[in-house]
């Protein structure tokens, strides 16, 4: 086992926690309490990482610690000038859990969707034609080709259950490598 001090502030420790080819691997937890418990005695802290065989994982992780796609949670937002009534809540939110497929690594089961009604929406400095904004948050990169498909299959969404025309709704999306979830962020 190496446990080597990096350098740091002096109430700081870095550790890094590795196993050398050939020696008996030694319980990371248990090294972790111990350092915890000599960094409190000390009157410091400490920080501790382990190499990709040691790691720990935390929520929205797969066993190798990377982000587990599936579990990236999408959320989809829609801001519409109409209102909806509960039939048509439902038909939105099952049919947006169907289209959110359509982005690889999402599906409904950690779906979120918000729907805002009667939202006062001008296009063109009218109101007088429903109209809708609806706002795709997901975790990681864009997938323009992806994107393209869900825009389409969202504005037949729309179009279908509340009658909104296609030339009155935005579709906007946004991506990001911060989200939290259960008390962590992946």
């Amino acid at each position: 086992m190496n446990l080597t001090p990096d350098a740091a502030a002096p109430a700081l420790e870095t550790v890094n926690i590795e196993p050398h080819s050939g020696e008996e691997k030694s319980n990371p937890i248990v090294l972790i309490v111990l350092l915890v418990i000599a960094a409190a005695l000390l009157g410091g802290a400490i920080i501790i990482t382990m190499n990709n065989r040691d790691k720990v994982k935390k929520a929205g992780q797969d066993s190798t610690g990377d982000p587990d796609t599936e579990k990236t949670m999408p959320f989809i937002n829609s801001k519409v000038s109409v209102k909806i009534t509960p039939e048509q809540e439902t038909e939105l939110k099952t049919r947006l859990g169907k289209a959110i497929s359509i982005v690889p690594g999402k599906s409904e089961s950690w779906l979120m969707t918000g729907f805002e009604d009667g939202y006062h929406l001008y296009f063109r400095g009218d109101n007088s034609q429903p109209a809708a904004l609806i706002e795709v948050s997901v975790y990681g990169g864009p997938d323009s080709g992806a994107f393209d498909k869900l825009t389409a299959e969202i504005t037949k969404i729309f179009g279908d259950v509340l009658g909104i025309a296609a030339d009155h709704i935005y579709v906007k999306y946004e991506t990001t490598t911060e989200w939290g979830w259960n008390g962590n962020n992946f």
